[in-house]
């Protein structure tokens, strides 16, 4: 269940999401598994996560009061719900930065626990193992492999959504008005 390469792809994914300081998570090398990251930068840097998103969602909830309150001919239908999936995206990811704060005790505890059920199966049971969905990886594996996938398409349509659409109104320089200062300010931002 839990074989090297599995184990390795767990790793991988949990070094990108540790160097971003998006989670409280840290790998164990020598344990193989995760575990709760005990540096200070790392606590700082979430809650900085967490404030910045707070502060997003905010500025997303003013500006579709904002938007929807301009008047019947000025009102832009795909601003109101281009605004509304930003809402529940910030939404969804203030949610998991909470439940990733509060039960990472857990978190750790479950994937340790689900570890030794596994290693316990596989002595009891030599015989069973996961099946195989994609060549030689096995479920857990591709699971983790399209979520790391999500992750960098995430970025990339942001990128790209960044370049195609600079000025709209979920953006904190949407708000610019003097078009000089609103492309310095796109272009440093792009940076």
């Amino acid at each position: 269940m839990f074989n090297n390469r599995t184990l390795n792809i767990l790793r991988i994914s949990m070094r990108i999401y540790s160097s971003l300081g998006s989670t409280p998570y840290d790998w164990d090398a020598k344990q193989k598994c995760i575990s709760i990251c005990s540096n200070l930068k790392r606590p700082i840097s979430f809650m900085l996560a967490v404030l910045i998103t707070a502060i997003q969602l905010c500025f997303l909830l003013w500006r579709i009061v904002q938007q929807s309150q301009e008047l019947e001919s000025n009102r832009s239908f795909e601003a109101i719900v281009w605004l509304w999936i930003w809402i529940l995206v910030t939404i969804w990811a203030l949610v998991s930065f909470h439940n990733a704060l509060i039960k990472k005790k857990e978190v750790v505890g479950l994937f340790k626990g689900v570890r030794l059920l596994a290693r316990h199966f596989q002595k009891e049971y030599p015989e069973a193992g996961m099946p195989k969905l994609a060549g030689n990886l096995n479920s857990i594996d591709v699971h983790f492999l399209v979520v790391l996938w999500v992750a960098f398409s995430y970025v990339m349509a942001l990128s790209v959504m960044f370049i195609a659409a600079p000025g709209s109104s979920q953006y904190f320089y949407s708000l610019i008005n003097d078009a000089k200062i609103k492309n310095d300010a796109i272009f440093v931002s792009g940076l």
